[in-house]
């Protein structure tokens, strides 16, 4: 135990402690600014005109590699007309995406169904159930 009197144990400690924090927030910082170099957010300007290839879900967005090999990041959207609501638990690889430059509405195709989302919004949400 460290004695509360001791002034140079405490200084120790606090600098640990203080030192920990800064590493460990810059190391997160690092290691997040390459997780989103690889997988960048779609911006409104894009086209998509792909089929998924390969699918991740990281916490309510969807990390999508589509067939062509880009990588992107679809943000959480959900439409309360679909079960499930979530984009990211109803995408699946082998399906069809769609999304004009200048345009917030991704459509997905899948088995000859459509199935339209808003990028970052939610639709629909009159037929939410509590």
């Amino acid at each position: 135990m460290i004695p509360l009197n001791d002034t140079k144990w405490i200084k120790r400690l606090l600098t640990i402690v203080i030192g920990g924090f800064v590493i460990s927030v810059l190391t997160g910082t690092i290691a997040l600014k390459y997780w989103w170099s690889r997988y960048p957010v779609i911006q409104r300007s894009d086209r998509l005109d792909n089929e998924i290839g390969e699918l991740k879900a990281y916490q309510s967005s969807a990390l999508v590699t589509l067939d062509d090999g880009r990588k992107i990041t679809l943000p959480s959207s959900r439409n309360y007309e679909y079960a499930p609501h979530d984009l990211n638990e109803l995408l699946k690889e082998g399906d069809y995406l769609i999304k004009h430059p200048d345009s917030d509405t991704l459509v997905i195709i899948r088995n000859k169904t459509q199935y339209t989302y808003v990028i970052g919004l939610f639709l629909n949400e009159e037929k939410r159930k509590w």
